[in-house]
């Protein structure tokens, strides 16, 4: 369904959707699968992308592990990519992945931008995270810049998701660092039918 493709445009950005297992699942190889509604990317001078996943629009490229358009939503599922040391950014962590990045590139210096994505409530174990970002690649290096909702809080203890921002680069002199915006209580099995808060990123970035 989706072409396959390590590499972008030099100095060109794409967004990335994406799923992320850690801790011990990682290592296990777990079964998961995470599902996206909709993708809204409006941008200066561009008619504006929309992505209900009606139907395979053709404008997702397979980054990392698996992924499927199934009665309306994206699915980010196993198997995905493990990562040992997560790209070498976490020394002795192991990563799931699977992602995706739109087909249609934003080149670096071409105005301002607002990309949306609309996620389906899910719970996060311990270690797992659903991300959307920025992947900037020029040569062999990488850089990716975004927002996270994650589950960090340890099993047995009252489960409270966090917003994080990220910048990770790989293949550069990157300080990769990682940045809580905020906490949030999971919500109870009851109310799990309520919408995530949407996950937004605009360009140009600022950090507050």
């Amino acid at each position: 369904m989706f072409a396959t493709s390590r590499t972008s445009r030099s100095l060109a950005l794409a967004v990335v959707l994406a799923t992320v297992v850690g801790g011990g699942r990682a290592r296990a190889g777990a079964i998961f699968d995470f599902k996206v509604e909709r993708f809204e990317l409006d941008r200066a001078g561009v008619a504006p992308f929309v992505d209900d996943f009606g139907t395979d629009s053709g404008q997702w490229i397979q980054y990392f592990g698996t992924s499927v358009i199934v009665d309306g939503l994206l699915h980010l599922t196993s198997p995905g990519s493990v990562l040992p040391n997560a790209f070498g950014v976490l020394p002795g962590t192991t990563l799931d992945i699977s992602a995706v990045l739109t087909a249609q590139m934003l080149e670096a210096g071409g105005g301002s931008f607002t990309a949306q994505s609309y996620w389906e409530p899910a719970p996060l174990v311990f270690g797992d995270f659903n991300h959307m970002s920025l992947l900037g690649q020029d040569g062999t290096t990488s850089e990716v810049l975004g927002v996270a909702l994650t589950n960090p809080t340890p099993p047995g203890q009252p489960v409270r998701y966090e917003i994080d921002q990220h910048l990770v680069g790989v293949g550069a002199r990157i300080v990769s660092h990682f940045d809580k915006f905020r906490s949030i209580r999971r919500r109870s099995r009851a109310r799990s039918s309520s919408r995530w808060p949407t996950t937004t990123a605009a360009g140009p970035f600022r950090r507050q």
